[in-house]
């Protein structure tokens, strides 16, 4: 029997480590690939990389390496002559498919985050949020002043509400609610796929204003519009009454108990 700490288990435990530490940097590259549009211009098709460099105003050489390296990670399949294809993996950082996950990795693989995330010893030893020590002021005041930075992250939730909704509607039973109300719903995915499977259902979003903006676009498209209103809140003031069912998704995890408490105070006594 192998001893711990010596041999094939020693390297297989220190291999984990190694992949744990630096997991940012193909993080960081995806970040970069997706904004340059790579997945897109390589839908369906076999590229060589100078002519998505040139397509995307890069450094030819430089972006070979990015791509080798994600081809490493199976993002990519690398072919003869410096060319480049998607792998079915790969295939999800299109904005063109369905099921893309280009929205919520364009949210994840910001420079925003990567800021915070290099001050959680701030967090470590204070219990505070590092986003207020980095930027001067919670994540939702700070998405208020920046609106390109706040496009992003509405597009992240919506595209991860893409990704749960089909779990969600195979899991629960929605059915005998007259009116179901999301209570931060962002621009509104997850309410209008339930209201998409029942019919019968009216819908409110409660959110705050500069974000509702999306969600009316949203439901106008989808032909909800007659179906969901849209109402403005502050959710640790009150929640408006009016539904049979409250419901929230990434919400509660976002505050501390004093906070969480306040808002779920707020919907049972809307109910």
């Amino acid at each position: 029997m192998m001893k711990e700490g010596t041999g094939l288990a020693a390297s297989e435990g220190a291999e984990k480590i190694r992949q744990l530490a630096t997991g940012y940097i193909p993080a960081a590259l995806l970040g970069v690939i997706i904004e340059l549009g790579i997945p897109d211009l390589l839908a369906e098709k076999i590229k060589p990389v100078s002519e998505l460099a040139a397509a995307t105003h890069a450094n030819d050489d430089a972006l070979y390496r990015m791509l080798r390296t994600l081809s490493s990670f199976g993002i990519f399949t690398e072919s003869s002559g410096r060319r480049f294809s998607l792998t079915a993996a790969g295939r999800y950082l299109r904005s063109d498919v369905p099921d893309s996950l280009r929205g919520y990795m364009r949210w994840v693989t910001n420079s925003f985050l990567f800021r915070n995330y290099a001050d959680l010893m701030y967090s470590a030893q204070t219990a505070q949020p590092a986003v207020e020590h980095v930027f001067g002021k919670p994540l939702f005041s700070h998405l208020q002043t920046c609106p390109e930075l706040s496009r992003i992250f509405n597009d992240g939730m919506t595209s991860f509400s893409q990704m749960v909704s089909t779990a969600l509607l195979e899991a629960y039973d929605f059915s005998g609610i007259k009116v179901i109300a999301d209570l931060g719903g962002g621009q509104g995915a997850l309410l209008a796929a339930i209201l998409q499977k029942y019919p019968a259902m009216h819908g409110l979003l409660l959110e705050q204003e500069y974000v509702l903006a999306g969600a009316r676009k949203r439901f106008q498209e989808s032909g909800l519009a007659e179906r969901c209103g849209t109402i403005a809140v502050d959710f640790f003031q009150s929640v408006p009454t009016g539904a049979d069912a409250y419901l929230m998704k990434s919400i509660i995890h976002d505050w501390d108990d004093h906070r969480a408490g306040i808002i779920l105070r707020n919907c049972c006594d809307a109910l």
